[in-house]
């Protein structure tokens, strides 16, 4: 028992010197740790390379596709520019045509404005992809416009409509020869008109927002596309923005936020196109590559934490609870045996062996228990038998003597004693006895001193 003490407290002592090396060395130098770094010395530079890359492919094809979009509206408004300075010539001659007419002095006013009207008639017709509506207003004695529309469009209710307008407003909203913005009827219009010098007689034109912005506005996912007029005003094809404006270039791109507005102005007018792309919208429009590529970034990013659970569960978990296992059975426990969990073959079956392998030493160590305690026996046998042959050559002697004084029968007494003694010491080797046999054995020791020692031995 002395011995396995001593081994005991040596193990001890071996586990609290690699607790101290293991808390020396650091939870740097643990399974988890490394198996942390790898990871994230792995996947953390390709996430940041395909994240890297994938911002560079879409900063491009974000930056190719505005230059599209600012080249469609630049080539829209040439178009626009064109089309409109046409019409604002073919008004100017209509004005030098009908001269008298504009300056109060026709013979007869009542034809020369019939025919004036069958003259707008047939620019508007000509000019129907910038125009829908021209109009005469007569200010004098009161106010009166006379209409040319395009009847397949516009019905007799929206003429009426437009008549009161014109008429409603203020002689100064008239002869500006710019693009002013007017709401009529709930649809934005641009609207051009020329003040004869007596401010009793104006012509001019309507351009319905819609058909500007119909050709700029063909896909929804391109982003959507308003008339910037003069004061701040932005007009979309169904009426007036609320949105303020005030902060956009003449021309140019504005980036802000979410927002990226593209504005191309009129080289004759004081109007813009604006174009609202939206970051998202734009994202979306890219190649498959590209969002490919942003796919693959986030999904990198995911992978980590997915990665590390999965190792977690399925590796350094089971690690972890098989090092606590040999910790136990450094501790001399061990009774203790791993519980099967939900793992993978290998560990299920390194739990088994280690099951195994803690029953085996237990079992081994209960058979070196045993095998000293059969040491100690034979020890203690050996030890009995070192005593005997020394007893037995007194033994022998006290007989010689006792033959010389012919004692025959005192010779006969020690001999008996002496015979019961060795009897019991050599062929009894139990551990419990019966204590009658231990007491005659006592007795028989007692008798053979008290022969050798006569007069000593009381008992």
């Amino acid at each position: 028992m002395n011995r396995h003490h001593r081994k005991g407290r040596a193990a001890v002592k071996k586990m609290s010197r690699k607790q101290d090396d293991n808390r020396k060395h650091g939870a740097i130098h643990s399974l988890t740790a490394q198996v942390m770094s790898v990871i994230l010395l792995t996947l953390i530079p390709i996430i940041a390379l395909t994240i890297l890359l994938s911002g560079m492919l879409i900063r491009a094809v974000q930056s190719e596709l505005i230059t599209a979009y600012q080249n469609e509206l630049r080539l829209h408004m040439q178009n626009v520019d064109s089309r409109t300075q046409g019409l604002e010539e073919e008004l100017n001659d209509t004005i030098n045509s009908y001269w008298f007419f504009f300056s109060g002095n026709a013979d007869n006013p009542q034809i020369e404005a019939f025919n004036l009207h069958r003259h707008l008639r047939e620019v508007r017709s000509r000019f129907d992809d910038v125009t829908k509506w021209m109009f005469l207003v007569s200010f004098t004695p009161e106010p009166d416009a006379m209409l040319s529309y395009n009847d397949d469009e516009y019905t007799y209710a929206d003429s009426v409509s437009v008549r009161d307008y014109l008429c409603s407003l203020p002689t100064e909203e008239y002869g500006s020869r710019t693009y002013r913005p007017h709401i009529i009827g709930e649809e934005p219009y641009l609207m051009y008109s020329v003040l004869n010098q007596e401010k009793t007689v104006s012509i001019g034109f309507l351009i319905p927002a819609r058909l500007l912005l119909a050709p700029v506005n063909t896909d929804g996912n391109s982003g959507r596309t308003f008339l910037h007029c003069r004061g701040g005003k932005l007009l979309g094809p169904e009426g007036e923005m609320e949105e303020q404006v005030s902060d956009l270039p003449r021309e140019g791109i504005l980036q802000n936020g979410r927002e990226i507005r593209i504005c191309i102005p009129s080289s004759y007018e004081n109007y813009s196109f604006v174009k609202v792309l939206n970051r998202t919208e734009l994202i979306s429009r890219l190649p498959v590559l590209q969002r490919g590529l942003m796919i693959l970034s986030l999904l990198l990013i995911l992978i980590i934490p997915a990665v590390w659970g999965i190792l977690k569960r399925n590796v350094l978990l089971p690690l972890e609870r098989l090092r606590s296992a040999m910790q136990e059975v450094e501790q001399d426990h061990l009774d203790y045996r791993m519980t099967e969990e939900r793992s993978s073959q290998d560990f299920r079956y390194m739990q088994q062996e280690f099951n195994a392998m803690a029953a085996e030493i237990q079992n081994l160590r209960i058979q070196a228990y045993e095998r000293e305690i059969e040491k100690l026996q034979i020890e203690a046998d050996n030890i009995r038998l070192q005593v005997s042959p020394h007893m037995l050559m007194n033994a022998l002697n006290m007989i010689y003597n006792l033959a010389l004084s012919k004692n025959y029968k005192v010779i006969q007494q020690f001999t008996m004693c002496l015979s019961d003694y060795f009897r019991y010491s050599l062929e009894n080797h139990e551990e419990t006895v019966p204590l009658s046999d231990e007491l005659r054995f006592v007795e028989s020791y007692v008798n053979v001193q008290k022969i050798r020692f006569p007069g000593r031995f009381i008992y």
